[in-house]
């Protein structure tokens, strides 16, 4: 009789705790959410798609789907980070999703988040979307040239950026030829005109069946501005993303007061230029915006004024053309994010030391 009431009472024990298991059995999803690449930004190559995931408990794991279908997964960490050729992809808008599982396999979903494929332009090529805003432009630090004062807020469009320097590899597939001096695949283009920058945005626009930015007519050259192909930056839209644009933290360089983590310049280039992305982007995921070579704008060299500029694009007319972000030979001075240096449209010069990157309106 004894033994039958201990049984009875283990049985009863063994009941409870099933019940209270069940009871407590976590029924609370994950949340997850995909914070790089952002929504609309252009893509090529091979991308990190980086998601972040939480739970009260522990996550599992986090899968990716491309336009709603299963690519991959990844275990337990923290961040989940996804090595993704874009290239298996068509060119054109594709939607990533994020899916989360705890270890109770309950889940959730990240929000959608849409990219634009673009293979056509090479894997250095990436197009880093630029959220619009105002800005105080010019020498904000004061004590350096005068061609940066009056210091002067500008009001900017939402824009696309390229997060390298256009490479002599890109510039060869779209122009089959390579100007450079110094040449390998990597480095950027350099000992280029700025006419022949112009023909390249016009030449990649129609390779990837967008609108041209540019009618040419010899050394004549206008904007239609409601093109969406690729185009020069305005300086504007250059000093705006040098100085990481809505996210500035107010340094000298792109990206770090110290020059030596983001520039090649003359403390650190051995008097050459180097490939794209070897240094620190600045806090928009922007490479060599300070050093390496110059970039050319769109802009005619002009004075600043010191009223609100909305959109601005420069003098009607000039000699020389903007060129920003100062080169591997430079000293720290001139790689400052509001330094000026200018250059005429069809110098080539035997320089080894201009260059550019493009963009894209919004």
């Amino acid at each position: 009789m004894k033994a039958l009431i201990i049984l009875i009472m283990v049985m009863f024990v063994f009941s409870c705790s099933e019940s209270t298991t069940e009871g407590n059995r976590d029924t609370i999803p994950p949340s997850v959410s995909i914070i790089s690449p952002s929504d609309g930004t252009i893509v090529s190559g091979i991308i990190d798609i980086i998601c972040i995931s939480t739970d009260n408990e522990s996550v599992k794991k986090v899968e990716l789907c491309i336009d709603g279908v299963f690519s991959d997964s990844l275990d337990e960490q923290e961040p989940f980070i996804f090595n993704f050729n874009t290239e298996i992809l068509s060119d054109g808008i594709h939607i990533l999703t994020a899916r989360s599982f705890d270890n109770s396999d309950n889940k959730n979903y990240s929000d959608p988040i849409s990219v634009e494929v673009l293979n056509t332009l090479g894997s250095n090529n990436q197009m880093i979307l630029i959220s619009g805003g105002i800005f105080t432009m010019g020498d904000t630090w004061a004590g350096t040239h005068s061609d940066e004062i009056p210091t002067h807020d500008v009001l900017l469009d939402t824009f696309y950026i390229s997060k390298f320097e256009v490479t002599q590899s890109h510039w060869f597939e779209i122009m089959g030829s390579n100007p450079s001096n110094i040449t390998g695949d990597d480095l950027p283009v350099e000992r280029v005109t700025w006419l022949e920058v112009i023909e390249f945005c016009n030449q990649l626009s129609i390779e990837n069946g967008l609108s041209i930015c540019y009618t040419i007519n010899g050394k004549d050259v206008s904007w239609n501005k409601s093109a969406i192909g690729f185009r020069l930056p305005t300086e504007a839209e250059w000093e705006f993303a040098a100085r990481g644009g809505l996210l500035e933290q107010s340094t000298i360089f792109s990206g770090s007061n110290d020059p030596e983590a983001v520039a090649w310049y003359s403390s650190n280039s051995a008097n050459t230029i180097h490939a794209v992305g070897q240094k620190l982007p600045n806090e928009l995921g922007l490479y060599d915006m300070s050093g390496n070579v110059w970039e050319f704008a769109w802009d005619w060299k002009g004075q600043y004024e010191s009223t609100l500029q909305i959109n601005p694009i420069g003098p009607v007319s000039g000699t020389e053309k903007i060129v920003r972000g100062g080169a591997y030979y430079e000293v720290e001075d001139r790689i400052r994010v509001s330094e000026r240096g200018k250059e005429l449209i069809d110098s080539r010069g035997g320089s080894d030391h201009i260059g550019f990157r493009i963009v894209r309106s919004w």
